[in-house]
This record gives structure tokens, C-alpha cells and sequence, in this order.
């Protein structure tokens, strides 16, 4: 303790001299010389508050003697502190505020885009579904249409046919029995009747014969036409139904890769909502900043005291 106001005492003006280079050269400790210390010990007043202890009142009297010699020394001038947490909320706060707004207007400015391209595409599926079913429909209706005509015209040539055999047979017959008429008149007169009757008989038989085989072949062609032509409109139905089955599985794997990459959760929306929330932390991040210097400048020019308003400027601004 006596060395601190010893260090007191030799700094006040006029007590440094050979007393301070004496007491400096010798130690502390066992000390004999110390009359220039008790000197400065008696000139010290106790104060008369009995709250304050004599230690604290030498340190008072000593700080009147130095503020007697350099004047009043100015208060020490403390820094305001930057609430640092309070303004980064804020400033993340105000910063969501601005930028949220925008990105939700993306989204459902997207999801509206995707809502009326998805339906586009489902009624552009049941446009084409219906279309192949009704050209499904046609091609059945007009291969029945072709079946039952073609039957029709069969039956009316095969009849055609059926009653030129008959015309011919009634026609043959007669001409056979007038020839046989003429051949009995001429044997009757002498000759070779019976011989020539009998070649005009063969002939007709080989004539007829021929004829009706003409007739059997017509009548054939006519039912292998047939044949033919309803195993083809069979086959056509066959095929129409078929390509109709495939064009509707085809309609509908078009259209559910359609979903899956654009439709609602798809792989579009998907790749869109990732990219969104990139854009919109580092929007987020880059307005924080801003506003976290706004915030401060703000706060600074709130502080009432100049010289703390100017220490927090330049440790803050």
C-alpha cells in the first residue's frame, strides 16, 4: 500500500528530486528511509463521511490535486454496443417480407401455367381417343356396309346366273326336240336318220355340257369373290381395331409422360421449386445484408449523445 502512494507522491510536481531517485533505488521491502513518504502520508485529510473508506479518499484527494494541476480530466466516452442478434432478425425479417411475396407469385404463376397446359393435354387425350374410336367406328360400319352389298350383288349374279342356265336349258330342249322332230321327218323318208339323230344328240350333250360348266365356273367366281371380299373386310376390322388400340395406348403414354415430367409434382415442377429456393435464399441473404446496414445507419443516427453516435459510426458504419 505505501508503495502506491509513494508512486502518488513522487508524481506530483515538485516532489521528484534525489528524495525519488533514493526511494526508486532501494527496495521495497525493509525500507529504513521513508520520512519524504510519512511527510506525504500526514498531509493527507481523512475525509468526514463515515461511508467512505480512507483508501477511496486518498484516491479522491489525490484525483482533486492532479484535476487542481491538469483541470477537470473529460468523462471517458463509451461506445454504444450493436445489438447484433436483434438487428440480424430484423433484417432477416424485413428481408423475407420483400422477397417471399415474389417467389409465391413465381410459384403460382408457374402452377397456373401448369394447370392449364395439363388440361390442354388431358382434353387433346379425349379429342384423340374419340377421334380413333369413331374412325374405328366407320371403318366396322362401312366394312358391314361393304360385306352386306357385296353379298347382295353375289346373290343378284348367282341369280343371273341360275336363270341364264335355266333360259338355256329350256332353250336347248326345245331346239333339241325340233331338231329331233326334223330327223324323225327326214328317217321317215329314207336315209341315214337315226345315225345323224343320234350325232345331233351327242353334240347337244356336249354343247349343254359345256354351258353348264360355264354357269357352275361363273357362279364359282362369284362365291370365291365373295369369300375373299369378306375375309378382307374381316381383315380390315381386325386391323382398324388393332391400330385403334394402339393409337389409345399410344394417346395415353403420351400424355402420362406428359404428367410425370409436367404435370402437377412432376419432374419440371420438381426441377423448378429447387431452383426457386436456390434464387430465393441468396435474394434473401443479399437483401439481409442491406438491410442489416440500414438497420445499423439507422440505429446509429437514433443515438442522442453525439460523441457516442460518432464512436458507434466509426466502430459500426
Amino acid at each position: 500500500m505505501a508503495n502506491i502512494f509513494q508512486k502518488a507522491y513522487y508524481s506530483l510536481p515538485g516532489n521528484q528530486g534525489s528524495g525519488e531517485d533514493a526511494w526508486r533505488a532501494k527496495p521495497s521491502a525493509g525500507a529504513t528511509n521513508s520520512a519524504p513518504m510519512n511527510d506525504f502520508l500526514k498531509n493527507i485529510t481523512i475525509g468526514k463521511d463515515p461511508a467512505v473508506s480512507a483508501f477511496d479518499q486518498n484516491i479522491a484527494d489525490q484525483r482533486r490535486q492532479l484535476n487542481s494541476i491538469y483541470g477537470n480530466l473529460p468523462p471517458a466516452i463509451v461506445t454504444p454496443k450493436k445489438n447484433y442478434t436483434a438487428i440480424s432478425a430484423q433484417a432477416r425479417s424485413n428481408a423475407e417480407g420483400a422477397v417471399n411475396p415474389l417467389y409465391t407469385n413465381y410459384l403460382n404463376d408457374f402452377l397456373a401455367k401448369q394447370a392449364s397446359n395439363q388440361q390442354t393435354r388431358q382434353a387433346d387425350y379425349t379429342t384423340n381417343v374419340k377421334n380413333l374410336q369413331d374412325t374405328l367406328q366407320q371403318n366396322l360400319e362401312q366394312n358391314a356396309l361393304d360385306k352386306a352389298r357385296t353379298g347382295e350383288d353375289v346373290a343378284n349374279k348367282e341369280a343371273q346366273i341360275a336363270n341364264q342356265a335355266d333360259q338355256f336349258q329350256t332353250d336347248s330342249g326345245m331346239q333339241y326336240e325340233r331338231d329331233r322332230m326334223a330327223l324323225a321327218k327326214q328317217a321317215s323318208m329314207g336315209g341315214l336318220g337315226q345315225q345323224t339323230q343320234q350325232n345331233a344328240q351327242l353334240d347337244r350333250n356336249t354343247q349343254e355340257g359345256r354351258q353348264v360348266a360355264k354357269f357352275q365356273e361363273a357362279k364359282s367366281q362369284q362365291e370365291l369373290f365373295k369369300g375373299r371380299t369378306f375375309a378382307d373386310l374381316a381383315k380390315s376390322g381386325e386391323l382398324a381395331q388393332l391400330n385403334t388400340a394402339k393409337g389409345e395406348a399410344k394417346a395415353k403414354f403420351d400424355l402420362e409422360d406428359y404428367m410425370k415430367n409436367y404435370g402437377a409434382g412432376g419432374f419440371a415442377e420438381k426441377s423448378f421449386r429447387n431452383e426457386q429456393e436456390v434464387k430465393r435464399q441468396n435474394d434473401i441473404f443479399d437483401r439481409q445484408q442491406q438491410q442489416e446496414t440500414i438497420l445499423t445507419n439507422n440505429w446509429i443516427e437514433s443515438i442522442a449523445n453525439p460523441a457516442q453516435r460518432e464512436a458507434a459510426r466509426k466502430a459500426y458504419g
